[in-house]
C-alpha cells in the first residue's frame, strides 16, 4: 500500500471490516454509492487522486471496468465518459476516434473469479451503440433488459467493438489518469475492486491483444440502480492547467456541510506537489467562524520535491497524513473548513477535480458536501478554483482529501 502514508494503513484495514456491513445496509435502504463496496463507513472526503485524462481506444482492444457491486438489484442505466476526436469527419482519424466509431457493445459480465479476475461467461446485459462520433462526451445508455447485481460482487462494465475493421472505426473510453501511479490506485480503494483493463480473449493470434490492467487509470463511471441506489467514479476532468499555490499569503481551503450523519474522524490525508522549500504542511480543521477545532503539520519530507504542476509527469504529487490528537465529530448539518497553508519560504501546489454535476453525475461518485476554495490573501478573501480555459470561482470541483472515520 505505497499510496497511502503509514500511519493511516491500520485505520483504512480496520474500516474495511466495518465498511463489508455498511454497504449491505446501503444497498438495501436505496442508499447512493460511491466506487465500490468497501468506500463507505470508514472515510469522507473525494477519495481520489488524479492527474489527467487518459484515453482507451476500443479498437482490436476491449476496455473493461472491473467493480464491485456496492448495492444488490436492478441496474436501469449507467454513464461513460466517451472520448472520440474534435473532428467527426468520418473519413479522418485522431487518437481518440476514428471512421463511423465503430459498432460498440457494452456489457456487464461477471467475474471469474480467478486471481487475475477478468470478465467471464455470458453477459448479464447488454447495449449496443453506433454512433458514438455524435452527440455529447459523457454519455447515458439504457439496457433495455436491465441486469440483476449483488453486493459484493465483482463485476465488469465491459466495451467491445463489433464492427468489420475496428480498427479503423473506433472511439475511446476517457479514464481518470495519475502520473505517477501507486498501491492501491486509489487511496480507498482495493485494487480488485476498481480497475480498467484492456486487451481481449481472441483465440486467433493475428488478432489477440494480451490482457492488462492500466495501472495508472480508474474508470469514469455511474450505475444507476432501479431502487435509487447510485454507485461510480463521478470525477471528470482535473484542473492541472490552472493549479493554485499554497505558500504564504496562499492558500487553499475545502469548505463543507456535513450531511446524512455524523462523521467521527479520527485524520486526514490531502494530496498536493512540493515545487520547492523544506517547512510542512500545515492542516487546520475549523467550524465555520473560524474557530479553530485542530491543526497540525506534514512534514515536507512526505511529499516528494518535483517540477510546478503543469500537465507535466515531472511534478510529484502525493498524500501526506496527519492523525488528530483525538478523534473529533463533525456534526451533520454543521458547516467546515479544511485548510491547507505554508511558509513563503515552500511553495506546495493543487488543483481542483471538477465533479460530473453537469453530466447528470450524483454524489456522492463524488464528494457532495462541500468544493474547493483558494485565497492570495491569507484567508481574507475566498473564491471557487478556476477551470484551465475555462470560467473562475467555480463551485463544482474538489481538493484532494479524505478523512479516515469510526
Amino acid at each position: 500500500m505505497d499510496g497511502i502514508p503509514a500511519v493511516i494503513r491500520e485505520l483504512i484495514a480496520a474500516r474495511r471490516v466495518l465498511a463489508i456491513a455498511l454497504f449491505l445496509l446501503a444497498g438495501a435502504c436505496g442508499f447512493a454509492v460511491r466506487a465500490t463496496a468497501m468506500t463507505g463507513g470508514g472515510f469522507y472526503g473525494s477519495e481520489v487522486q488524479f492527474d489527467a485524462l487518459n484515453n482507451a481506444q476500443v479498437a482490436e482492444a476491449d476496455v473493461d471496468y472491473r467493480f464491485r457491486a456496492a448495492a444488490s438489484g436492478a441496474v436501469n442505466s449507467f454513464l461513460w465518459y466517451g472520448a472520440f476526436g474534435k473532428n467527426r469527419d468520418r473519413f479522418s482519424c485522431d487518437g481518440y476516434g476514428c471512421g463511423t466509431g465503430g459498432t460498440i457493445e457494452i456489457c456487464i459480465y461477471p467475474d471469474d473469479n480467478t486471481p487475475d479476475h477478468l470478465w467471464a461467461g455470458a453477459p448479464l446485459a447488454c447495449v449496443t451503440d453506433s454512433d458514438l462520433r455524435n452527440g455529447t462526451a459523457l454519455r447515458s445508455e439504457t439496457f433495455p433488459a436491465p441486469p440483476v447485481l449483488t453486493a459484493g460482487t465483482l463485476y465488469h462494465l465491459h466495451w467491445h467493438n463489433n464492427h468489420p475493421n475496428p480498427a479503423k472505426n473506433f472511439v475511446s473510453v476517457d479514464n481518470i489518469f495519475v502520473w505517477h501511479p501507486t498501491t492501491p490506485r486509489q487511496p480507498t480503494i482495493p485494487d480488485t475492486d476498481l480497475a480498467v483493463l484492456i486487451g481481449n480473449k481472441s483465440s486467433d493470434p493475428q488478432k489477440h491483444v494480451p490482457i492488462r490492467v492500466i495501472a495508472t487509470d480508474s474508470p469514469i463511471f455511474q450505475l444507476q440502480f432501479a431502487n435509487g441506489a447510485v454507485q461510480g467514479q463521478g470525477y471528470m476532468e482535473p484542473w492541472v492547467e490552472a493549479p493554485v499555490d499554497i505558500s504564504g499569503a496562499a492558500k487553499v481551503r475545502e469548505t463543507f456541510v456535513v450531511s446524512g450523519s455524523d462523521r467521527v474522524v479520527t485524520s486526514v490525508s490531502v494530496r498536493v506537489n512540493r515545487a520547492s522549500g523544506n517547512s510542512p504542511l500545515t492542516v487546520t480543521l475549523a467550524s465555520n467562524s473560524g474557530k479553530v477545532i485542530e491543526q497540525g503539520v506534514i512534514s515536507a519530507s512526505t511529499f516528494p520535491p518535483g517540477a510546478l504542476v503543469g500537465a507535466t509527469s515531472a511534478a510529484t504529487p502525493a498524500w501526506g497524513s496527519y492523525v488528530f490528537a483525538l478523534p473529533y465529530t463533525l456534526k451533520v448539518g454543521e458547516s467546515y473548513q479544511l485548510a491547507l497553508s505554508a511558509p513563503g519560504d515552500t511553495r506546495y501546489q493543487t488543483y481542483g477535480i471538477r465533479k460530473g454535476t453537469l453530466y447528470s453525475y450524483k454524489a456522492p461518485t463524488f464528494f457532495g458536501d462541500g468544493y474547493g476554495q483558494v485565497s492570495a490573501d491569507n484567508g481574507a478573501t475566498w473564491t471557487g478554483f478556476t477551470q484551465a480555459g475555462g470560467t473562475s470561482n467555480r463551485t463544482d470541483a474538489d481538493i484532494q482529501f479524505y478523512f479516515v472515520t469510526q
